[in-house]
């Protein structure tokens, strides 16, 4: 609203995937002329005790190499 932005506004929540799942849906969007141009992005924040349990209990959390942080899996590896 602050930008004067109009059309469709979407919010949904994929974990990790949610700016590939955002941009994914806007290319359909402007591809089937729904749009002609859109603003898309995606923030998960999972940072939590519950969030973290739940990682690790899908074994989704490699710790292989907590000892060594150059080896060990960063955002977007």
């Amino acid at each position: 609203m602050a930008f004067g932005l109009q059309g469709v506004c979407s919010i949904t929540s994929f974990a990790c995937a949610a700016g590939v799942i955002s941009i994914g849906d806007s290319y359909r969007l402007i591809k089937h002329g729904y749009m002609d141009r859109m603003v898309c992005g995606g923030a998960d924040y999972s940072v939590t005790e519950i969030g973290q349990t739940n990682m690790d209990a899908l074994s989704a959390l490699n710790q292989a190499f907590n000892d060594n942080p150059d080896k060990a899996l960063a955002s977007f590896d």
